[in-house]
């Protein structure tokens, strides 16, 4: 995979974690987070997302 399609694969996948998490969808919180920890889940969201169709694209070529 290129450098540009690798950037927009994480992009998508930067986007859909931000989607998921704002829409909370059954993930429920009751920790306080501070700004850097809400930074952190969404990255983390964003890798593991990213890993999955890096994956998935790879094995259908």
């Amino acid at each position: 995979m290129n450098l540009r399609s690798r950037s927009l694969l994480f992009a998508l996948a930067l986007g859909i974690a931000l989607f998921v998490i704002w829409q909370k969808v059954r993930i429920v919180f009751f920790v306080p987070l501070t700004p850097v920890g809400f930074a952190a889940m969404i990255l983390i969201f964003a890798v593991v997302i990213f890993l999955l169709l890096d994956h998935l694209l790879n094995r259908s070529r």
